[in-house]
């Protein structure tokens, strides 16, 4: 099944040594190590130190600059640990999606909400990959091009940088090489949980379509005059199951089902069995990726609401004519801010109405003329469809528009209170 999704981000964190495994290789463990700890760590000790001599001149200005990117820093270094910490949970959850897409192919057609959420979800991971590149390229560019010597990120460092072209340039390429580097593992760390959620939400939607085309298999059976179970449907998912790597409960149960002869079990049963089975393995899916990104989407939403605070507080005070090149970037980089926070929220509220809608289908399928015994499933199915599929951090909130709101919301608030009070 195609995960090409995955490649680009996976191919740029295993470049950034951040692919760690328990397999891996002696030098690239020590390459993974000495990329962090150089680039990252150093870069949050140098503006730590610089944030707190901003704050003895009483500097407040360049203070909430720093302050921006010291809190850029510490967010990437949280979720890189996150990342490697539940490496081997990711890896398995990438395996289990590929096994599931198996399973839920029905009717081995094309499919069309597949293909359309995977490539969208290319489509705005090279987006995003591009947008920034060009934000880093331009911010260090623009000083370049001035000749002002000014640096984009102001810092400390163990010498005079401004004495000198050369350790301008020395520190000027640190600078963009720190950039570089945490902006490709920001945006591949990002990704990553939003390419399960349109995954899930394609599924969900073809799980939809299929509660509505139960009905057809019926009617095409009562047509032909036959008792017997000739739904192509229910043989492909058969076929499925015995390649894919995902066991249900009561496989021998529905292989029976295939082997008898003139069945007195309506084939609509089998195949809302079978639709029922699916949507306890998308819930359970969806379990997974809120248990493995709990604490991922529980950094991101705190630090972007200090990271969204500070950097509007600091655009307004800018001069546009003076202080171009900074005013642009501070606002590409709110910008940035805003999209790594959108992004899984509008994928879990998609997560969410998908899963609403799935009730909606089970009431148009072909139930009213049914017996009493599968009247009785159907209420049973859409009793378990009333709890929502939802993406949870730790029990305490959905990823939802809601949250994105409340982001902004808190965001605003801090702002309001900062403006009020220098």
């Amino acid at each position: 099944m195609d995960l090409t999704p995955f490649n680009l981000p996976k191919k740029i964190l295993k470049i950034l040594g951040m692919w760690q495994e328990k397999n891996s290789p002696f030098w690239y463990k020590i390459y993974g190590l000495f990329l962090h700890l150089y680039i990252l760590e150093h870069s949050c000790f140098c503006q730590t130190i610089y944030a707190v001599i901003t704050v003895q001149e009483k500097n407040y200005k360049d203070f909430i600059d720093t302050f921006s990117i010291l809190l850029t820093c510490y967010l990437t270094i949280f979720k890189t640990l996150i990342f490697i910490k539940n490496l081997q949970k990711i890896k398995k959850l990438t395996k289990k999606l590929e096994s599931l897409l198996k399973f839920s192919n029905f009717n081995s057609e094309p499919r069309p909400n597949v293909k359309f959420y995977s490539t969208r979800i290319r489509k705005i991971t090279n987006s995003t990959y591009g947008f920034h590149t060009a934000i880093i390229t331009l911010s260090f560019l623009m000083p370049l091009i001035g000749h002002n010597r000014k640096l984009p990120f102001k810092t400390w460092a163990y010498f005079d940088y401004e004495k000198t072209e050369l350790s301008f340039m020395t520190i000027m390429i640190m600078e963009f090489t720190t950039s570089a580097f945490t902006v490709a593992i920001n945006s591949s760390l990002d990704v990553y949980p939003v390419i399960f959620m349109c995954y899930t939400i394609a599924m969900l939607k073809e799980l939809s379509e299929h509660f509505k085309k139960v009905k057809n298999s019926c009617e095409k059976i009562k047509e032909n005059g036959n008792s017997e179970y000739k739904s192509k449907s229910f043989g492909n998912s058969i076929k499925n199951l015995e390649n894919s790597s995902i066991k249900l409960k009561n496989v021998n149960n529905l292989l029976k089902y295939q082997k008898i002869q003139n069945s007195k079990t309506e084939p609509k049963e089998i195949d809302l069995k079978i639709c029922v089975d699916l949507h306890r393995k998308l819930k359970d899916f969806c379990y997974e990726i809120s248990s493995n990104y709990a604490l991922h989407f529980m950094v991101q939403i705190f630090f972007s609401t200090l990271l969204l605070c500070s950097s509007v507080f600091h655009l307004t005070k800018l001069s546009f004519d003076v202080e171009t090149s900074l005013f642009f970037r501070t606002l590409m980089y709110v910008i940035i801010m805003v999209i790594q926070v959108f992004l899984p929220c509008h994928y879990g509220n998609e997560i969410t109405v998908a899963s609403d809608e799935l009730s909606l289908s089970v009431f148009h399928s072909d139930w009213i003329k049914s017996g009493q015994n599968y009247k009785g499933k159907i209420k049973f199915v859409l009793t378990n469809l009333k709890k929502r599929i939802n993406i949870e951090v730790f029990g305490i909130f959905h990823v939802n528009y809601e949250i994105f709101n409340s982001v902004c919301n808190s965001a605003y608030s801090i702002y309001a209170l900062l403006k009020k009070n220098m």
